[in-house]
């Protein structure tokens, strides 16, 4: 059963549409494949000093978003090398995150008390919860988080209430890992740590072992906490500031809420009860919500097994903090929990009568099975839908508009290319699907297919970095982007007033770009001297929609 999921699960990952949709995955794939180029470009230069290069892979590593670390990204790049495809790579990323998640979960479950059997039908629900198959159909941070979390936990049972120091070692290991790939990782092991380091010392004073016992413990606990931190302070190390100042933004920024998907008032009730709400709409659905609260309460207030409280803390402790204490509310930010909510499922779904503790897992297994084939399409799925939880058709829908968009972009260059590194400024005059990073992704991968670096920005999502752009040296490609609705002229496209008027349709914050002075200075001083030295390139239409206008700009160092 086991290996049966998980290779119909695969095979659907890795036959998935092109999108990349699920909230900053397209973020995600443009920074890996920048990344990877950029190493790819540090081992070619081999005539460079060894000792820059070293330099250089560290700034590659240790450089960018504070709160996105760079562990995943560098897992991809193997599989990046040897396929054809970017998207394929990043997918199948998570095909390996996938069966470290399935094999892991067995082993918890059997450390929190399980049976063999139980822990094959946690490792089999796994992946059937929409939560997670939404997930690792896309690419991010959090489905890893998610799987970093259940070996820490296995890990930390394994340590025997840190008796044992090469397990203790590796749970030092894991941790420092996990930091690596998102911080949040201390919001959900910091409590279960907590309250099983706490119920070892107690044991052991309880049991009048001698003091060397438990030394021996808090011994164990400083090398895990030492070993941890040096691993973490790969990427945290000497940024204690921004990560102060990131962290007053996610816990007291109204403006910060605005990232919020799906978005409820800020302070009402349904936004405290954010994760409740969704978790029974998209998280799992709410037939297999019901089934799922009705066997973990069960499992609460009917057993005694000696891993309760681990799972109690492991989903109370985090689901507090992100509903009450942290301002953007996104549901995969609380996917780490859903291990422990499967687990607590099976291990609640235990009856006397085998028989019928067989019947009940085995309805919730096809229930399960059944909506990721609603999820992955193939039936009128409108009948089902206050019963289960899925959003399109995840494996049928081919169609997108910014893939075919960055080829026709690239088709219309190719022939022009005569740089190694090209810097791409994107000016919208109509929306695209999967916000400004989708679209970016596309063009960067389309450039790296046909041999080229094509590094982008979208003037009104990153208008600092545009701006910081074309105020150097450069050869630089502007795309204009319009609809049938738009119709182009050449004053348009670079009018100031036209820009601030598109730009309040589309930007969120709209406000800050308008009184940010480096939007003034762009939009009144480089901008002008941008259009005088552009050439018209060409123009294309594309999915009978979208109409673009290309323009080539070489800036020698100017002065405005």
């Amino acid at each position: 059963m086991f290996f049966v999921i998980y290779s119909i699960v695969g095979s659907l990952i890795i036959k998935s549409d092109d999108h990349l949709s699920t909230t900053d995955a397209p973020n995600h794939a443009v920074f890996c494949l920048r990344d990877y180029q950029n190493t790819l470009e540090v081992f070619r230069d081999i005539d460079i000093n060894f000792l820059k290069n070293i330099q250089r892979l560290k700034d590659i590593f240790t450089k960018g978003v504070i709160y996105w670390p760079k562990f995943v990204y560098l897992t991809s790049f193997p599989l990046m090398y040897f396929s054809e495809s970017t998207v394929a790579a990043l997918k199948i990323t998570n095909v390996f995150y996938l069966f470290l998640l399935m094999v892991f979960s067995y082993l918890l479950t059997l450390k929190l008390g399980g049976k063999r059997n139980e822990g094959v039908w946690v490792a089999s629900l796994m992946p059937l919860y929409p939560f997670i198959s939404k997930s690792i159909s896309s690419y991010g941070l959090d489905f890893p988080l998610t799987v970093s979390v259940v070996i820490f936990l296995y890990l930390l049972l394994k340590t025997e209430g840190f008796k044992n120091t090469f397990y203790s070692l590796l749970l030092g290991l894991i941790l420092g890992i996990s930091t690596l790939i998102k911080g949040q990782v201390l919001l959900f092991v910091s409590a279960p740590l907590l309250v099983y380091f706490i119920n070892s010392v107690i044991r052991e004073i309880k049991g009048r072992k001698d003091l060397i016992s438990i030394f021996v413990i808090f011994a164990n606990l400083v090398i895990f906490g030492i070993f941890s931190f040096q691993i973490g302070s790969l990427w945290w190390g000497g940024k204690l500031d921004e990560i102060l100042l990131s962290f007053g933004e996610h816990v007291g920024s109204g403006i910060k809420h605005l990232e919020s998907y799906p978005q409820e008032a800020y302070g009402s009730l349904s936004y405290y009860f954010f994760y409740f709400k969704y978790l029974f709409l998209k998280g799992l659905g709410p037939l297999l919500m019901i089934i799922t609260g009705a066997f973990c309460l069960r499992y609460i207030f009917v057993f005694k097994d000696k891993g309760k409280r681990i799972l109690l803390v492991w989903v109370l402790v985090p689901f507090f903090i992100f509903s009450v204490l942290l301002v953007v509310h996104q549901l995969r930010f609380i996917m780490p929990i859903v291990p422990a909510m499967g687990i607590m499922t099976v291990l609640g779904s235990r009856f006397r009568k085998n028989s019928l503790t067989f019947i009940l897992r085995f309805i919730m297994l096809s229930l399960a099975c059944f909506q990721l084939f609603l999820l992955f399409g193939g039936i009128n799925k409108g009948r089902f839908r206050s019963l289960f939880s899925f959003d399109g058709d995840m494996i049928l829908n081919k169609d997108n508009p910014n893939a075919s968009i960055a080829e026709y972009f690239i088709n219309e260059l190719k022939n022009n290319f005569s740089e190694d590194i090209y810097k791409v400024v994107i000016i919208r005059f109509a929306d695209i699907e999967d916000g400004p990073m989708g679209l970016q992704f596309w063009i960067e991968n389309k450039g790296y297919q046909h041999g080229v670096r094509l590094i982008t920005h979208d003037i009104f999502d990153q208008w600092n970095a545009a701006y910081q752009w074309l105020s150097e040296e450069g050869k630089y490609m502007i795309l204009f982007i319009g609809n049938e609705e738009f119709n182009f002229d050449n004053k348009d496209l670079w009018d100031k007033n036209e820009i601030l008027k598109i730009g309040k349709q589309w930007m969120p914050r709209f406000e800050a770009f308008k009184n940010c002075s480096q939007t003034k200075e762009l939009l009144d001083s480089i901008l002008p001297v941008v259009k005088s030295n552009s050439n018209y390139v060409s123009s294309f239409s594309c999915e009978d929609y979208y109409y673009c206008e290309i323009y080539e700009y070489s800036n020698v160092q100017q002065s405005y």
